[in-house]
C-alpha cells in the first residue's frame, strides 16, 4: 500500500511485527539499550579508576546531560531537513568508534579524565542526533494504527535493557578489565548501525511534503516551540514534562541515598531494591497497550501521571519494619506510572505533529524534559541541605502530585482514540510556499 506521502506502508491489516523494517529498527534498539546500559554503568567506575573522586562523576553526568541542553533544537532542525535515517546510522557508527577510542586509550593506560569527558560529550551530541531522528522515523514507517503496537515494542525492550544492561555489566566485570566491558556497548551500536543500513524504507525530508505553509530562516528554528504553543495536546504534555522531571530530577538524585542514610540498608540491600524496583517500568509496558484499550489515551496518561507521584510519596513515608516493602512497592508504582504516561505522551505527539516539524517538536519536548533535571538535583542539593532527606522526598511527592493537575485539567484526559494530526502553526511571519509535490525526491536505497 502507498500513502499520500508517497513512501511504501503495510496494509492496514499487516501486523507491525510482519514489517520486515520494523524488525529491524526493533532488533537493531534492542540490542543497542542493552549496551547502552552496560555503558553507563561502566563509565562512572571507569571514572574512579582514574583516581578522580565522586564529584568528578558528578561532571561526568553534566557532561552527558548539556548536548541535550545546547544541540536539541538544531538537531531537531537537522532531522526535519533531510531523511533521518543515515543521520541514525551515522551517529551509530560515531558513537561506536568513540567508544572503541575510549577503550584503546584505556587498555593502554594513556586514558585521562578530560579526554574521557570529551568523549562523554561526543556520546551526548550523537545521541540527541539519534533520538531526535528515532521520534521521526516511525510516523513516516508505519500507519497511525501502528504507532502504539510499535511504540509499546520499543518501550519494552527500554524496560528490559534497563534490567538486563546492569546484571550483565555486572557479570562482565566480574570476568574483564573496566574497558573491556565497554565492548558490549561498541558492538551493540554496530549492530543498530548495520539494521538501519539493512532496511529498506525511511522518512525522507518532509518539508515540503504537503501543500500549504513551510518555514524558512529564522522563523525554522522557532517552528517547534510555534506548534507547541498552539497545540492542545502537545502544550501540557510540554509543560507537565518539564515540572514532572523537576520533581523527578530530586527523587532519582536521593532516593538511593535515602536507603542507605535514612533507612539504613546496606548497600547491597539497596541496589536490590532498586533492581526490583525498576521492574515498575518493564511491567508499565507489558500493560500498557491493554490498558489504553480498556481506559483510552488520554485516561491512561493521566492515571500513569497520578500512580508515579503516588509511587514517590510511598518511598517518602517508608519506615520501620515495613520500610523495604513500601519502597519497592513505591519504586514499582513510580516505574510503572512513568512508563505508561511516557508511552501515550510519544503515541500522541506522533499522531497530533504534522511530519514537518516532527523533529523541531521533538526537540522542544526533549528540551523540556531534560532541562529540568539538573534543575531538579540542584533543587534538591538545597532542600535536603536545608531540610534533610525525606522531607525532601516529600517535597518532591507533593510536587508531582500536583504537577498531574496539567494534564487532568487540560483536553488530554478525555482523549480516548488518537486524534488527527494538527494543522501546521501560521502564527508569526509569513511563510513561503510549499514546492510541488513532484520535488520531493524518493527516499535512497538501503544501500546508499
Amino acid at each position: 500500500m502507498t500513502s499520500g506521502d508517497g513512501l511504501r506502508h503495510p496494509g492496514p491489516g499487516r501486523a507491525v511485527w510482519a514489517d520486515r523494517d520494523f524488525r529491524l529498527l526493533w532488533s537493531g534498539q534492542a540490542t543497542a539499550q542493552v549496551g547502552g546500559q552496560v555503558g553507563q554503568f561502566v563509565l562512572p567506575l571507569l571514572v574512579l579508576q582514574l583516581g578522580a573522586g565522586a564529584g568528578t562523576v558528578g561532571l561526568l553526568r553534566a557532561a552527558s546531560l548539556l548536548p541535550h541542553l545546547l544541540f536539541s533544537l538544531p538537531a531537531g532542525h537537522l532531522a526535519d531537513r533531510t531523511e533521518v535515517r543515515p543521520l541514525m546510522m551515522w551517529a551509530d557508527w560515531i558513537r561506536c568508534l568513540t567508544m572503541l577510542t575510549v577503550m584503546l586509550l584505556a587498555s593502554l593506560h594513556m586514558l585521562t579524565v578530560w579526554q574521557l569527558l570529551v568523549a562523554v560529550m561526543v556520546l551526548g551530541v550523537c545521541t540527541v542526533i539519534f533520538d531526535i531522528s528515532y521520534y521521526s522515523l516511525l510516523p513516516g514507517m508505519l500507519l497511525r494504527e501502528q504507532l502504539g503496537t510499535a511504540n509499546f515494542a520499543l518501550e519494552a525492550a527500554r524496560s528490559f535493557a534497563t534490567l538486563a544492561g546492569p546484571a550483565l555489566a555486572g557479570l562482565l566485570l566480574g570476568l574483564l578489565p573496566l574497558w573491556a566491558a565497554l565492548t558490549v556497548d561498541a558492538a551493540a551500536l554496530a549492530v543498530s548501525a548495520a539494521t538501519l543500513m539493512a532496511m529498506r524504507r525511511g522518512r525522507p525530508a518532509v518539508s515540503g511534503a504537503r501543500s500549504g505553509p513551510v518555514d524558512t530562516g529564522k522563523r525554522a528554528l522557532a517552528a517547534g516551540w510555534l506548534q507547541v504553543w498552539h497545540s492542545p495536546v502537545l502544550r501540557p504534555s510540554m509543560l507537565y514534562l518539564g515540572f514532572r522531571n523537576l520533581f523527578a530530577g530530586i527523587f532519582s538524585t536521593y532516593v538511593l541515598v535515602f536507603q542507605v542514610r535514612e533507612l539504613g540498608f546496606s548497600v547491597t540491600r539497596a541496589a536490590m531494591v532498586e533492581l526490583l524496583g525498576n521492574g515498575g517500568f518493564l511491567l508499565g509496558v507489558l500493560v500498557g497497550g491493554w490498558v489504553s484499550r480498556r481506559m483510552g489515551i488520554g485516561p491512561q496518561l493521566c492515571g500513569g501521571a497520578l500512580l508515579s507521584a503516588l509511587g514517590i510519596a510511598v518511598v517518602s513515608l517508608a519506615r520501620g519494619d515495613a520500610a523495604m516493602a513500601m519502597t519497592v512497592g513505591g519504586l514499582i508504582a513510580y516505574g510503572l506510572g512513568v512508563a505508561s504516561s511516557n508511552l501515550q505522551n510519544v503515541v500522541l505527539r506522533q499522531a497530533v505533529t504534522p511530519p514537518e516539524v516532527m523533529g523541531r517538536v521533538s526537540a522542544v519536548l526533549r528540551l523540556a524534559a531534560y532541562g529540568t533535571l539538573p534543575a531538579g538535583a540542584a533543587l534538591g542539593a538545597l532542600t535536603t541541605s536545608l531540610w534533610g532527606l525525606r522531607p525532601s522526598l516529600q517535597f518532591a511527592a507533593v510536587g508531582a502530585l500536583l504537577t498531574t493537575a496539567i494534564l487532568v485539567f487540560s483536553g488530554i484526559r478525555t482523549i480516548r482514540a488518537l486524534p488527527p494530526t494538527e494543522p501546521l502553526s501560521i502564527a508569526g511571519p509569513p511563510l513561503v510556499p510549499a514546492p510541488a509535490a513532484g520535488d520531493i525526491p524518493s527516499p535512497p536505497s538501503a544501500s546508499s
